[in-house]
């Protein structure tokens, strides 16, 4: 079936495709996907980021850019709104608004 797919992807867009058997087979036994895995992991949901990514336009429209500092308080502030103590004190890690710029690059 996996080789099957392949060829019939390559066909529609011209484009070689390859899928791990073991993949596959992970995936139809109904675990989770690594995106899902890591959506499920996230302080933020989707529409949270949605708003972030928003904020942090506005701001740069506005002539103040957020820094690192300033958008990890922003993201914090959130955090600590909807997890209360689960939150840790320190907030997200300075790593986390790295990824978050990356995630986002496109968008900002």
């Amino acid at each position: 079936i996996i080789h099957e797919v392949e060829k019939e992807c390559l066909e529609r867009t011209k484009k070689w495709v390859w899928l791990s058997k073991t993949t596959v087979m992970v995936r139809a036994s109904g675990r989770e996907s690594v995106q899902q895995f890591n959506a499920r992991k996230a302080w933020l949901s989707s529409g949270e980021e949605d708003m972030v990514v928003a904020f942090a336009i506005d701001s740069a429209l506005r002539r103040f850019p957020l820094s690192h500092q300033c958008l990890k308080e922003h993201v914090d502030e959130i955090c600590q709104a909807r997890y209360r103590a689960e939150f840790p004190r320190d907030g997200v890690r300075k790593e986390w608004t790295h990824w978050f710029l990356i995630r986002h690059s496109k968008e900002l």
